[in-house]
């Protein structure tokens, strides 16, 4: 058998399952209705809070960031590859785009988009219109069925 061959054992080289590095965060508090992908990243040493309705997308990473149901909750989606920094506080019907940055300790108001890395602008539709937002969270809900279809949920490697 050669050095390649794939069906050559060895009990001279055991693989262990690698462990995480980052710091698990102090405590987490999670909704049940919250749907967190399987790569997501929820790291550092302050409590993290995550509410009702809020999608962490495969990626997204959350870093001892402030994230609680009246800062983040029903509306709010964090999408993939998104970062929110330390200390960082989301309001509510938020939406931090694929790939953007909130930097540590912002303050981003209800109804926040941040769009291409960190560009903001408030959803001035939704603020003003109930009708519309009334819409769009009916989208939201069906958005999160969809997701559940498609999206493994990892939240009881959290709450576990």
């Amino acid at each position: 058998m050669s050095s390649r061959d794939p069906r050559r054992t060895s009990t001279a080289h055991t693989s262990s399952k690698r462990t995480s590095l980052l710091p698990r965060p102090s405590s987490i508090a999670i909704d049940p209705s919250a749907l967190i992908a399987q790569h997501a990243q929820l790291t550092g040493s302050y409590p993290i809070t995550i509410g009702p309705g809020a999608v962490l997308h495969p990626h997204a990473k959350i870093n001892r960031a402030v994230v609680e149901a009246a800062e983040i909750g029903e509306g709010s989606v964090v999408e993939v590859g998104a970062v929110v920094g330390r200390g960082a506080v989301v309001g509510k019907y938020c939406t931090i785009s694929a790939a953007s940055i909130v930097p540590p300790y912002a303050t981003l108001p209800d109804y926040t988009v941040v769009f291409s890395g960190s560009q903001k602008r408030v959803d001035k539709t939704l603020q003003q219109r109930p009708d519309i937002l009334e819409q769009k969270m009916a989208v939201h809900q069906k958005q999160l069925e969809m997701f559940r279809r498609l999206i493994a949920n990892n939240i009881a490697k959290w709450t576990g």
